[in-house]
């Protein structure tokens, strides 16, 4: 995908607003839903778990977004540190609202995510955001050695908090369903954001479509995964399909809204840039006019 193709994304009010009201929102719904039982139709399924599991996806989603912010700064250390404490305070909020004390389990499937994505957007030439006037260049296809620096930095931390962890179910078949969750989530993500930012049309209409087919295979593979291992009934099935495409949708959702809005925020800049180029190209033009 090149590069052209794609509006640069800015942060601004509406971006900001959005990221903070969403929020506000999911909770509020999963509070009001809270007393409630059982969904109509949907055994084991409740209205708090959709909001819940929604809230959830929402926080992945935000941390997601924020390290894909990360890109307006131009110095790899500072880019590093920010992306490192959206990584740890974004764990700490997912475990927080678990609240099953497991820290280091949501660092890891953080950590494994955001490196995917930090991999993946770079291939598919999504751009970075910027910040008024700043922000990097991505139109090099090249690794900087900063990013090289961050990416076997990441691994190397992600791998030394692995060797410590203690699966709850078989170790090899734990990683391997991780492993698909760590290219998934990104993928999503990557639709969402190019969905919101490809000039095409069709394009945003296919990608956005690919998206949520990602949901659908998500929520199906997860539940068989667990069904699998786990020997869950049909019930239990049924309910973690439920929780994995709900995690999936408020990730996708959140990622497509951002986008959307830092899409909205860079108009004004655009405009500024096109008049300026206009206002060039003029006085270039009128000395060959006088001659």
């Amino acid at each position: 995908m090149s590069q052209s193709n794609c509006v640069t994304p800015q942060l601004g009010l509406r971006t900001a607003t959005v990221a903070i009201a969403w929020m506000i929102g999911v909770y509020l719904l999963h509070g009001q839903y809270a007393e409630r039982t059982v969904a109509p139709g949907m055994p084991g399924v409740t209205p708090a778990m959709f909001s819940s599991m929604l809230v959830l996806g929402s926080w992945y989603g935000i941390t997601a977004w924020a390290c894909w912010l990360c890109t307006a700064v131009p110095r790899t250390f500072p880019r590093l540190l920010l992306r490192g404490a959206a990584w740890l305070i974004g764990s700490y909020l997912l475990d927080q609202h678990q609240g099953n004390e497991q820290w280091l389990k949501f660092m890891i499937n953080l950590g494994g995510m955001l490196i995917t994505q930090s991999v993946l957007f770079f291939l598919l030439s999504i751009p970075g955001w910027k910040v008024g006037g700043s922000g990097r260049d991505f139109e090099t296809r090249q690794f900087g050695i900063g990013d090289i620096l961050l990416a076997t930095t990441g691994v190397s931390v992600l791998l030394g908090m692995a060797i410590r962890f203690q699966t709850p179910i078989d170790a090899e078949a734990y990683w391997l369903v991780l492993a698909g969750l760590w290219l998934l989530f990104p993928l999503l993500s990557a639709c969402a954001c190019t969905a919101a930012l490809h000039r095409a049309m069709f394009r945003r209409v296919f990608f956005l479509t690919i998206g949520a087919l990602l949901v659908l295979v998500g929520a199906v593979g997860g539940a068989a995964c667990e069904r699998a291992l786990a020997g869950l009934s049909d019930t239990d099935g049924t309910r973690f399909a439920v929780r994995y495409g709900t995690i999936m949708l408020g990730n996708l959702t959140v990622m497509f809204l951002l986008s959307l809005t830092g899409r909205w925020d860079a108009r004004p800049a655009s405009r500024a840039e096109s008049q300026d180029r206009g206002s060039q190209e003029t006085s270039v033009a009128s000395p060959a006019e006088k001659d």
